[in-house]
């Protein structure tokens, strides 16, 4: 709200007041992006693994129907599909719907790199020999997917979501600076940038591109993080 209010102040002739709302929406802003970040690139994240693992371990007929599926998905641009699916959220909810909405439709697009990639741990590791040992002794599909094939991916199913957030993030941004995500009196970095899309603005203003600053080093420390788990994941990694 402050954020907001920054921003009406400066339209109106306030440099104080715009300079202490553009300064403490840079700040609170990330709640809103970095929490409909964290939660669609866990929806997308944990969906993408379930799809993944079930057309993998199966195959036949539900493999080739999710892997049409997801070519499907992925045929169509990342940004308009967002954009597409934004719209079906009601202009008349409140902010804290929007935020849950702008969260679904992130984890919509968000799973299908991820269900691909899955796919091939698993095609991979149901001919191991522990798979078809524990099948040979008559373990169910269930206990097989979850207690011998899934432990095994855990590592690359936990950086692959630390290393979506950063698109999720940049999703979530993108939509409120378009004006179909995230809703005054609630605040984002990409509503807060609405503000800078004026030259003569950021002339008078320069300080306005505050929140796009804080974009660009979240999505950065998204990125170094979720490298810097994959190596301590990774068993052939020189120490």
């Amino acid at each position: 709200a402050g954020g907001g209010g920054g921003g009406r102040c400066l339209r109106g002739g306030g440099g104080g007041g715009g300079g202490g709302g553009g300064g403490g929406g840079g700040w609170g802003g990330g709640g809103a992006a970095g929490g409909g970040g964290g939660g669609g690139g866990g929806g997308g994240g944990g969906g993408g693994g379930v799809v993944g693992g079930l057309s993998g371990y199966y195959g036949g007929r539900l493999d080739n129907l999710i892997q049409r599926l997801i070519e499907l998905l992925r045929s169509f641009p990342t940004i308009p599909l967002w954009l597409a699916l934004s719209m079906i959220l009601p202009p008349h909810w409140p902010s804290h719907w929007v935020y849950f909405g702008v969260v679904t439709v992130l984890s919509l697009i968000g799973w299908t790199g991820l269900a691909r990639v899955v796919r091939g741990q698993y095609l991979a590791l149901r001919e191991k020999e522990f798979v078809l040992a524990a099948r040979a002794l008559g373990a169910s599909d269930g206990a097989i997917i979850f207690r011998h094939i899934l432990p095994n991916i855990a590592s690359y199913l936990i950086v692959s979501a630390t290393l979506a957030l950063p698109g999720m993030i940049l999703g979530e941004s993108t939509m409120s600076f378009l004006g179909l995500g995230i809703k005054e009196p609630m605040t984002s970095w990409g509503l807060l940038l609405r503000d800078a899309q004026s030259l003569q603005a950021l002339q008078l203003y320069p300080w306005l591109l505050t929140p796009g600053l804080f974009i660009v080093a979240a999505v950065l420390a998204f990125n170094f993080v979720g490298d810097a788990i994959r190596d301590a994941f990774d068993p052939y990694a020189i120490q």
